[in-house]
């Protein structure tokens, strides 16, 4: 039996790499620009109209300037808001499992990890069977960096050390590419099953 292991840094640069591709990003960035754009129009205005302070002294300046980061302060918290719900795109899926795995022997691939949203899938480990007779196709999404296994397959929920078992039909398992040696493991799959993998270079 074969081990594979999730590759934190590979995980990550992943995500950078493919948020690109989500619709918070492509839209959530020009909400940042217009933002960023609002924070410089603020301080601008605020400047010149609030210039008579400063021929108050000391205090004047105080309030000249704390005047300036009050009304730049309430755009600038929103640009910080938007370019974080931007940059999310992809993370929410890609960042959903802990300590993943993939186990790969003659019969089967398993993929046993830990889910980070216990409010989505309540269970402490989660492991995937797939046998590879069940497999109908396989597909490398070189966009989205990721295998996408169609089969009908077994998902076991283990929570409180209480196990439960599901068949999966109409869902496709999803593998990231963020294992260590992933080539062999792809390598490893076209030969176990004896079936290509659509759209691998």
């Amino acid at each position: 039996m074969d081990e594979y292991v999730a590759n934190r840094k590979k995980e990550e640069k992943i995500v950078k790499k493919i948020r690109t591709k989500f619709k918070r990003w492509k839209i959530g960035r020009w909400f940042v620009f217009a933002l960023a754009l609002l924070v410089v129009y603020s301080i601008i205005n605020n400047a010149i109209t609030g210039v008579e302070e400063l021929t108050r002294g000391a205090e004047g300046i105080l309030v000249y300037i704390l005047g300036i980061i009050a009304f730049a302060l309430l755009p600038f918290i929103a640009m910080l808001i938007a370019y974080a719900i931007s940059m999310g795109g992809g993370r929410d899926i890609l960042l959903a499992r802990s300590a993943e795995k993939v186990y790969l022997d003659s019969t089967q691939l398993r993929n046993v990890f830990t889910p980070n949203f216990k409010q989505i899938t309540k269970a402490d480990i989660v492991e995937i069977c797939v046998p590879y007779e069940n497999i109908r196709e396989m597909i490398w999404k070189q966009d989205l960096c990721r295998l996408e296994i169609t089969a009908e397959h077994k998902i076991i929920l283990t929570n409180y050390d209480v196990s439960s078992e599901n068949t999966v039909a109409d869902k496709p398992v999803i593998l990231y590419g963020y294992f260590n040696s992933m080539d062999k493991m792809l390598n490893q799959l076209e030969s176990y099953t004896n079936k290509k993998i659509t759209g691998r270079n």
